[in-house]
Parts: structure tokens; sequence; C-alpha cells
């Protein structure tokens, strides 16, 4: 079983790879900082605060909790929310990288694109986790509140649809590439 050779793309194929890979880590930085910036501005964690009041009303009841554990917690949250989604950016970048190089038919790249559809799929579950988590990290100071919420929304329902997609879509490839390796042995 050999490395699969690589494959001398065209010019204008390889500048496009180039071009969406870049894309890719541009975006992820810049949305990245203009996040982070809000946060050292010090207008997040009363944004979060206010979205959350604006959704509950009886978190009107409570007090902001002005402790540094509070706020860490769930500035925290916040920015894990966002983790599965540009990890997912990322790892497409490093997709497009490989690609570009004329690795297009190895291994790592399907076992890439299905972290990308993993990601994807945790993308559509871990802010209603994290919402929970904040709303709890809100109230401990009093009596907590445990709200668990559900329901579906037209971006989870697109995360989840392509996530799920794009793993079997790798799947599909590997096991493709697995034959080819099986019929390949056997001449």
């Amino acid at each position: 079983m050999g490395a699969a050779p690589r494959i001398h793309l065209p010019l204008y194929v390889r500048c496009l790879c180039l071009l969406i890979m870049t894309m890719l880590i541009v975006s992820t930085g810049v949305e990245m900082f203009m996040i982070v910036q809000g946060w050292v501005q010090g207008e997040a964690f009363d944004s979060i605060v206010a979205s959350y009041r604006d959704y509950y009303p009886e978190l009107n009841a409570y007090a902001v909790p002005q402790q540094r554990w509070a706020l860490v917690a769930t500035l925290l949250l916040d920015m894990f929310a966002y983790v599965p989604y540009y990890s997912a950016l990322l790892c497409g970048a490093g997709l497009f990288y490989q690609f570009y190089r004329g690795n297009v038919w190895h291994r790592n790249n399907m076992l890439l694109l299905q972290i990308i559809g993993i990601l994807l799929i945790v993308d559509v579950l871990f802010p209603s986790l994290a919402g929970m988590l904040q709303v709890m990290i809100l109230t401990a100071n009093e009596k907590m509140l445990l709200i668990i919420y559900y329901g579906i929304n037209s971006e989870s329902v697109r995360s989840l649809i392509v996530g799920c997609a794009i793993l079997v879509f790798s799947r599909v490839f590997l096991e493709a590439l697995r034959l080819n390796e099986e019929q390949l042995s056997f001449v």
C-alpha cells in the first residue's frame, strides 16, 4: 500500500485553492478579532447579559454578577460556542492547502473531511449547551436557574445537513480509496 501520487493540477486550479484557503483563514481571523475586540473593550459581557434578559424576562429579577469568575466563565463559554465552526473553517483551509500541493486522493484529506463534518454537527449542539451554562452562571449568586431549551432554526438545520453530508461523503471516498488499494494489490 503506497502513498497516493501527487496530481499536478493546472495553475488556475491551484490559484483557486490558494484563494479559498486564504479566504477561510482571513475570514476566521477577522471574525474572531471582532468577537475578541468586544471582550477587550468590555462590551461583550453586558451585551450577553442584555440579550439573555431580553430573551428570558425572569432574569430581570436577578442582579448582574460582579465576580470575576462569572465574567471569565461567561466569556469563555461565549468563545467556546464559536470553536467548532471556526475549527471546521481552518480544517477546510488545510484541506485546500493539500489540494494546492497536489495531494488530492490522500487518506488524510478524507479524515479532514470527517473532522469537518463532525465539527459542523457539534456546532449545531454546542450553542444550546453554552446558553444553558451561561444562564446558570448569571444566576449562580441567587436561586440558580436551569433553563433547558430546544428547537431548531434554519441555520442549525443547514449546519446539521451539511455536516452529515460531508461525513457521508468522506466515508464514501474512504471506502472507494480502500477498494481501489485492494484492487491494485491484486494486480
